[in-house]
């Protein structure tokens, strides 16, 4: 039953001094190391689920530029998807980044709804899908970073988009 999840962190904090590829990422806590383990390394946060069924933690991270830092944090939860071979799962958006059309590729899956937030968390767009692949047209967006919520059955996974 583990399952590992990789967030890309690359984007998260910025610096108005400094180029943000010279923020560090660490981790300062993990409320809940029985049932989650959660790593760092370099710009990438790794998180293993590690019971059986749900997994749920509160993981604070510190983001680090020229000796100064931000902490944040994030509540994670991930689920075990009923009847469903984890391993094959997979969603890809390509290409990412992306200055205009973005596919969003869903394996084992035939009906399915998204929603893509900005990094405020606004909705700037919506729909529904059948078929395991669609298109969505980013060139109207401002650049930057945003995330697709992508929903089936009772389940939900997120996607990260650079818009350039």
């Amino acid at each position: 039953f583990p399952m590992i999840v990789h967030i890309d962190l690359d984007g998260v904090a910025t610096d108005d001094d400094d180029p943000d590829e010279l923020i560090e990422y660490e981790l300062v806590s993990n409320s809940n190391e029985m049932a989650l383990a959660a790593v760092v390394s370099g710009k990438v946060l790794a998180l293993d689920r590690l019971a059986e069924e749900q997994a749920e933690a509160d993981v604070e991270l510190r983001a680090i530029s020229n000796g100064q830092s931000v902490n944040f944090n994030v509540h994670v939860t991930i689920n075990q998807v009923e009847g469903l071979d984890e391993n094959r799962f997979a969603v890809v958006s390509y290409p990412n980044p992306t200055e205009g059309w973005l596919t969003l590729s869903l394996s084992e899956v035939s009906t399915f709804n998204y929603r893509v937030f900005d990094l405020v968390g606004q909705c700037v767009m919506s729909g529904n899908a059948h078929g395991e692949k669609i298109h969505l047209d980013f060139g109207s967006l401002n650049k930057g970073i945003y995330f697709i919520s992508i929903g089936w059955r009772d389940s939900r996974m997120i996607q990260k988009v650079i818009v350039q």
